[in-house]
């Protein structure tokens, strides 16, 4: 294998106020080969997360503070490169907490996941992911919403709602659209109402 090199985005600074680009530092870095056990992934997507900026305080939480000089902590999805694990090969793409790097190492304490089937290379970091995972339980375990009732969805980006006509969603959708919006955002939205729409 030729000899890698691996772009890493540190933690340089906690942020005061808005997440700023001094509050990072690229550094450049040989790429550690896969120990016994080990596979290493070229992280294609990095994730950008609202709990991300909980993990650049220093304060406890659920999970500690990622510590200065530290590989910024993060959601990636990627392609193995090399393998020394048996439930591994190269070419399979794969998600876990590999942080903003362009190569990462993942076994023994952070493991990967292959993606699951049919989903595109995004969405782990998005619908199947943390945000979409927090959003699906929130609503369906913690707003335990019934029949007849609406949820306004704000703040969000245009929804993807599975799962009518199958029963499991008990509630109406009404999504609080932006005044302005992109050219694929109109065309998602014409998209959701053909799939979701009345009939």
């Amino acid at each position: 294998m030729p000899k890698l090199v691996n772009r890493q985005w540190l933690l340089a600074a906690r942020p005061k106020g808005m997440v700023k680009t001094s509050d990072f530092s690229l550094r450049e870095a040989p790429v550690t080969p896969p120990g016994d056990g080990e596979v290493l992934v070229r992280n294609l997507y990095l994730a950008f997360e609202p709990a991300m900026r909980g993990w650049m305080e220093d304060r406890a939480g659920y999970i500690p503070p990622v510590p200065l000089g530290d590989v910024m902590r993060g959601m990636s999805v990627g392609q193995v490169v090399e393998s020394n694990h048996p439930d591994y090969k190269p070419g399979d793409f794969v998600s876990g907490m590999l942080g903003w790097q362009e190569y990462a190492c993942a076994g023994r304490g952070s493991m990967v996941s292959h993606l699951p089937a049919g989903a595109t290379l995004t969405q782990p970091l998005s619908v199947l992911g943390i945000t979409g995972i927090t959003a699906y339980f929130g609503l369906l375990d913690l707003g335990k919403p019934q029949a007849g009732e609406t949820v306004v969805v704000r703040g969000a980006g245009v929804p993807r709602l599975h799962g009518r006509g199958r029963g499991d969603l008990i509630c109406v959708v009404e999504v609080e659209v932006p005044k302005r919006l992109s050219r694929e955002q109109k065309r998602l939205l014409k998209e959701l109402d053909r799939t979701f729409g009345e009939s």
